[in-house]
């Protein structure tokens, strides 16, 4: 599991990045996650909490990784 803290602009950027996110069968790396948050302009806090972060969470299932040796995710929940 990756856990971090992000900050949304509004409350309907939850669905917006989970649909974004559309893990297919191959998964998406870290990196991928990040450009997609740095696209739609989401801020990536790291362990930092703030009144207006969330706490998000990646899941990778039996430590897959890519051939660049990334950690593939497969789901993700906001906590």
């Amino acid at each position: 599991m990756y856990n971090t803290q992000i900050v949304l602009k509004n409350a309907q950027d939850k669905e917006k990045i989970i649909n974004e996110l559309n893990f297919s069968e191959e998964g998406k790396s870290l990196q991928q996650v990040e450009e997609i948050f740095f696209k739609n302009g989401i801020k990536i806090l790291g362990s930092i909490q703030t009144k207006d972060s969330n706490p998000f969470q990646l899941i990778c299932f039996d430590y897959e990784t890519n051939p660049n040796g990334d950690f593939i995710y497969r789901d993700v929940r906001f906590i």
